[in-house]
């Protein structure tokens, strides 16, 4: 069964939480980078994934400050809102491996704290870029991945029904989590600058996640 209720999020940053930051205010939870996103005056929330549950457990990732693809045009015509999308090519879906997004052999791994060798980490990553999204107006997120709805409050942002997205990286080519492998269902997050019509684009995989799928997204 792939990934539940599989869409896009679109709205504006308001607030965030770097993945210590997060487990400060919820020791409960699993490592994630939580944003806050407003859409028209609907709070939702963002979890993106900075470790893995299996080893290894640092993600592979890519980042383009400058991202120029022709996939851009259609991620542009979603609205401000959830818009549920249908796992099938050219439904706005998006998949790295069928799909022209970037090139995978430039992902790298990039630890969630404290990389010793380059100084950078994904907390310190997502928080240049996402800095630079609440200091401009206009900006807006778009985000891949699983909605999920909860009546209950938001743990980490005290808001209410405590709506929100996660699954933000690759999900397919997983061999121990089957049930979540699909095509056309990645998660992957961008932020425009209408003012500048430049596009920030991040994936994230999982190291212990195959390129090689079949038409289920299992690894072959």
């Amino acid at each position: 069964m792939p990934v539940p209720a599989y869409g896009v999020l679109v709205g504006t940053l308001k607030d965030k939480l770097d993945s210590q930051a997060a487990l400060d205010k919820n020791p409960d939870g699993s490592p994630h980078y939580e944003l806050l996103l407003d859409s028209n005056g609907e709070s939702n929330r963002v979890a993106i994934n900075v470790k893995s549950n299996e080893n290894p457990v640092d993600l592979l990732f890519f980042l383009d400050d400058n991202y120029q693809n022709p996939v851009t045009a259609s991620i542009s015509n979603f609205k401000v809102g959830y818009t549920p999308l249908h796992s099938t090519a050219g439904s706005g879906a998006l998949d790295f491996l069928r799909m022209n997004l970037f090139d995978l052999t430039k992902m790298r791994v990039v630890p969630a704290m404290a990389d010793s060798i380059s100084g950078n980490d994904l907390n310190d990553i997502f928080t240049v870029h996402l800095n630079q999204s609440q200091k401009t107006p206009g900006s807006l997120l778009y985000v891949f991945g699983s909605r999920w709805n909860d009546p209950k409050t938001d743990p980490y942002f005290d808001f209410q029904p405590g709506t929100g997205i996660h699954d933000i990286h690759m999900n397919q080519g997983d061999e121990k989590m089957k049930h979540a492998n699909g095509v056309y269902q990645d998660g992957a997050f961008f932020i425009h600058y209408p003012d500048e019509n430049r596009w920030v684009a991040m994936f994230l995989r999982f190291q212990s996640q195959s390129t090689d799928t079949d038409n289920h997204g299992n690894p072959k």
